[in-house]
Order: C-alpha cells, then sequence, then structure tokens
C-alpha cells in the first residue's frame, strides 16, 4: 500500500476533474449516468497509473479509443472460454471466430492491444522529461536497471500496463457503484455517511482532496465500502484451484488430487453462518465492532484470496477511500426518476451494472 500511495496526487487530478464534471450536473438539474462517470473515472487512474497521462474519458466525457465497447465485446467470450470444460474450448473458439461476433472479438483485442503499446511506448519516450512517481515510472525503472537480470522484458512492461487496463477499471467502477446504489437505497446509512465525513472535514481531519491516510480513519466510510464490496463483489464466478496430490477433504467431502474445485465471491459474501441472518442486505454496521469484522474479514473474496489475491486491490482501495468522501462532501445522490431505482447487472466474470441514472445537488456547508 505504501508504494501504491506514491502515487495519490494522480488519483487526486482524476478526483478533482469528476467533481467538476458532475458539478455541471448538478447545475443544470439534467439526468446523470452516475455509474458511467465512474467508470470512466477508474479508466482515467488506469491511464494516469500505468501510461503516465490520464486517457480523456473524463475531459471529453465519452469511451475513448472505443475501449469500453471492444471489452464489452472481449469479456463474454472470455468469461465463456475460461468456464468451457478444456475439451470444447477449441471448438468455441473456432466456432466463434468464423461468425460476425468473433470479427469484432478479434478487432477489440487488436484494438486494445495497440493502443496500449503505442501509449506505453509513447510514456517510456518521454519518461526523463516528466518528474513522475507513478507504476508506469517503477515498472520503467526495473525494466532499465534489472531488466536483464530477473528477464523482465519490453513484453513484460507492456503486459503489465494491458492487465492493469483490462482488469482494473470495470472491478473498481462496480465497487464505486455498489456503494452509491446502496446507499441511496438506504437513507439512514446514507445520512451517517455524511455526518461522519462532514465532521471529518469541518475539523480538520481530512483535507480536500482527502489522503488515503485520512479517510482510511474514518470507521464509517470504511464500513460502508467494506459492505459494497461484499454485497456486490465485482468478480461472480467461482475462481478454480486444483486439488493437490493426494488429495484433500473439503466440507466433509474426500476430492481426488487432480480434480478443480472453487467458491463464487457472491455464494461465500451471503453465508449467514459468517455474516449474520442480515447478510442479504446492506447494512455497514457489520463491520463496526472490530472482532467480529476481523471473522468476517477472513471470508470476503472481492479481491480473491491467498496466493491469487488481486494484485490491483491496494489501487482499488486507494480509489475508494479517497474519491468517496469527497463526492458525499460535495454532492448529494438521488434516482432521477423514483419509479426507476432498480440498477441491471449483466455478470461475464465482471458483474457490471446499468441504469443508476441519478439527480445531483449540491453540498452546501458553513
Amino acid at each position: 500500500m505504501t508504494n501504491v500511495a506514491k502515487s495519490e496526487e494522480y488519483v487526486d487530478s482524476c478526483s478533482n476533474l469528476l467533481v467538476d464534471r458532475l458539478g455541471q450536473f448538478a447545475k443544470s438539474g439534467k439526468p446523470c449516468d452516475l455509474g458511467e462517470w465512474l467508470h470512466w473515472y477508474t479508466f482515467d487512474i488506469i491511464g494516469e497509473l500505468f501510461y503516465g497521462r490520464a486517457f480523456g474519458f473524463l475531459d471529453e466525457g465519452k469511451d475513448q479509443n472505443d475501449w469500453i465497447k471492444s471489452l464489452d465485446k472481449m469479456i463474454p467470450f472470455v468469461c465463456l472460454m475460461g468456464v468451457a470444460p478444456p475439451i470444447l474450448r477449441p471448438l468455441i473458439g473456432m466456432g466463434t471466430m468464423l461468425t460476425a461476433a468473433g470479427q469484432d472479438i478479434r478487432n477489440g483485442v487488436k484494438n486494445i492491444g495497440s493502443s496500449s503499446a503505442r501509449l506505453m511506448k509513447e510514456a517510456y519516450a518521454t519518461r526523463h522529461e516528466v518528474n513522475r512517481t507513478d507504476m508506469a515510472q517503477q515498472v520503467f525503472d526495473i525494466y532499465e536497471k534489472n531488466g536483464e537480470k530477473m528477464d523482465f522484458t519490453w513484453g513484460d512492461v507492456e503486459q503489465e500496463s494491458y492487465g492493469a487496463l483490462f482488469a482494473g477499471s470495470d472491478t473498481t467502477a462496480i465497487a464505486f457503484r455498489s456503494l452509491f446504489y446502496h446507499l441511496m437505497h438506504s437513507p439512514n446509512v446514507y445520512a451517517r455517511l455524511e455526518k461522519e465525513i462532514d465532521e471529518a472535514f469541518q475539523e480538520g481531519h481530512m483535507d480536500l482532496p482527502p489522503t488515503y491516510k485520512q479517510a482510511s480513519q474514518l470507521p464509517y466510510l470504511c464500513a460502508c465500502i467494506k459492505e459494497a464490496l461484499r454485497i456486490h463483489p465485482g468478480a461472480q464466478l467461482s475462481l478454480p484451484r486444483t486439488v493437490p496430490r493426494g488429495g484433500m477433504e473439503l466440507c466433509g467431502q474426500f476430492i481426488p488430487e487432480g480434480y478443480t474445485v472453487g467458491i463464487n465471491a457472491a455464494v461465500m459474501h451471503f453465508d449467514r453462518r459468517v455474516f449474520g441472518q442480515d447478510a442479504d442486505i446492506f447494512n455497514p454496521d457489520r463491520w463496526m465492532d472490530p472482532v467480529r469484522a476481523n471473522q468476517m474479514d477472513k471470508y470476503m473474496m472481492s479481491f480473491g484470496g491467498g496466493t491469487r489475491t488481486c494484485i490491483g486491490k491496494n489501487i482499488a482501495l486507494i480509489e475508494l477511500h479517497k474519491l468517496s468522501p469527497q463526492l458525499v462532501w460535495n454532492y448529494h445522490f438521488e434516482f432521477y426518476d423514483a419509479g426507476q431505482t432498480q440498477w441491471h447487472t449483466r455478470n461475464t466474470f465482471f458483474a457490471r451494472q446499468e441504469g443508476m441514472i441519478v439527480r445531483i445537488k449540491v453540498r452546501k456547508h458553513d
């Protein structure tokens, strides 16, 4: 976390821009697709951290380079190939690639791959002209100083950024949507969070924009974020593991070696034995008891678990803790149409939500 925190200033620039753009909706009174803007925000963060500059999603208020469109076509196919039995994957792959959808997938892969490679080369070419401490510069340092020794090639540099682009925006945007969707559905929780954040700013415990260290000291904010991650994890398919040599006993059942086992976070997170009889509802209070929170944390799989924990976890947590209080301090969000308060979700490994159309009101402070 300390290493990622060196890049907070680049998160701040995107946060300030998002606050400004949302302010335009507050001024005009027009409906805002908050989920879409949060997605654009997380994309620009990836640009700032891994490519040396924001991509321009927030600046222009639209998809850049058709990346989101391309990912929307790629991810369902990747998901299908991931869950299909190995014997069927070649058939699915060949069958899909002969269709118009397959052509779209190929074009999407080519578009993202070529754009990512070009932007990384540009960032590397100008690395000595800028004084940045982002993730890209750290990767460049490894490549230049220890690349040969560590067998870390330019191809590995490109893969680091490509992986962040592919997996680092959707999952964090999903978490942001979960937080604000459930806040809007829980007025008492929302009011309590506003009170905690207002007091932190007014008493001088938090700057604008907040630092991660400051925001992480707010217990109810942390509880709300944790609960948002629990009730709607970003990845909602089983993460496979292979049973080791000799087999193992799992839940009273012997599983022979070589078998694949796994569990879905969206199942684990609703286990009443762990999270309580109210596990189906959004209740940040469950995290306010440190002893109970520590026990529940052992069963949280929002970012996977064990040796396969998501390597972008700390980046996502910094974004969530820094931006959320800044948005809550500046604005109040409510559903634009009282008759349309339910989102629509689509699970293709990433459980994306759509339909968060909101009205934004400026919050005034003395």
